[in-house]
């Protein structure tokens, strides 16, 4: 009988410690079972200026550089500006050489391939001037219907200011 006693306190004693090593190297691996590593947030995507009117062939500098990371990890910025162009960097000036309406995109990585994006709107002007002289008009007798004016029109015109 009292082998049998001491043989339940030996079965006892290592289930014990079987459970006690278990316990131990999910501490050490994962902290409880079932629970994940911190999740990677994405960046929180920042841009200035926002809704930018500009004339062709001028130069506009784009910043995401308040761009964050909620870790505080490092960051990576890619630029699409609506015309073909690209480019990466904080802070970058492109140069539009087409008219219209375009969406500027900047999409911000960080070290752990989280990202995020935002757009802004441009509006590129022609800014082609009329030069002085170009209306013509024909003077009718008063008791006529008025005259015609013919000015000049650029069929690439996108926006009349």
């Amino acid at each position: 009988m009292a082998a049998d006693k001491a043989e339940r306190y030996l079965v006892l004693g290592v289930a014990a410690l079987m459970l006690l090593a278990v316990g131990v190297a999910l501490a050490l691996t994962s902290g409880t079972p079932g629970a994940s590593q911190a999740e990677n947030r994405p960046p929180i995507a920042r841009m200035a200026p926002t809704d930018v009117s500009v004339n062709v062939g001028e130069a506009v500098e784009f910043s995401a550089a308040n761009s964050t990371d909620p870790e505080g990890r490092a960051l990576s910025y890619s630029w699409d500006f609506g015309d073909g162009s690209v480019k990466t960097g904080p802070i970058v000036s492109h140069t539009f050489q087409i008219t219209g309406a375009l969406r500027v995109r900047v999409v911000v990585t960080d070290d752990h391939d989280a990202s995020n994006g935002t757009s802004t709107s441009v509006w590129v002007n022609l800014n082609q001037p009329i030069p002085y002289g170009t209306a013509t008009w024909t003077k009718q007798p008063p008791s006529s219907t008025p005259a015609n004016i013919l000015f000049p029109v650029d069929p690439n015109a996108t926006r009349l200011d």
